[in-house]
């Protein structure tokens, strides 16, 4: 849940430690994140980044996809808290419950990086339009009860960050087996 009192167990991620301004820097480096990792002109198989490393697995590039819808819900749901308080806000599964769709399955990587771009350019254009107060509005997660401003904007940023430790992991073990 985006108010975790601990870190991510997965990826190291701390909600804790990601202020506004941390977050919409954050939010702006995944696409040069994401790109670096996933186009490798050292690479001598581009086909890798569809590879899942094992059964029922999600490749790397099913990875940024779940980065991107990640990303998009959030800035969705900060948008949607600051015209109306207390509203239903939807952020998507929790990067750290470990589920990820095959969403990239039957898309290029280039169309999962235009993703990835515009998810985390809408997310920090809204984290860059809340000031002040307007931190402390709220929305209403099914389940899960009131979070904050800053509660959504950090849980936008950890599917970010999530998905790519994530995605690095995936791409290790996927170059360990055989073509």
């Amino acid at each position: 849940m985006p108010q975790s009192p601990r870190r991510c167990p997965a990826c190291g991620f701390d909600h804790r430690s990601v202020g506004p301004a941390d977050a919409a820097a954050a939010a702006r480096s995944f696409p040069r994140r994401f790109r670096g990792l996933l186009v490798r002109p050292d690479e001598d198989d581009p086909a890798i980044v569809h590879r899942s490393p094992g059964p029922g697995e999600a490749s790397a590039l099913d990875h940024a996809a779940a980065a991107a819808h990640g990303m998009a819900a959030a800035a969705r749901s900060l948008t949607q808290v600051q015209v109306h308080d207390g509203v239903g806000v939807d952020l998507g599964p929790d990067p750290g419950d470990g589920r990820v769709a095959g969403e990239a399955r039957r898309q290029s990587l280039e169309d999962v990086l235009g993703q990835v771009t515009q998810a985390a350019g809408d997310l920090a254009d809204a984290i860059e339009s809340v000031h002040g107060d307007a931190w402390a509005r709220t929305g209403l997660l099914p389940g899960a009860g009131e979070v904050h401003a800053l509660d959504i904007a950090r849980a936008g940023v950890h599917a970010g960050s999530h998905q790519l430790r994530v995605a690095e992991r995936v791409l290790s073990r996927a170059r360990l087996l055989p073509r």
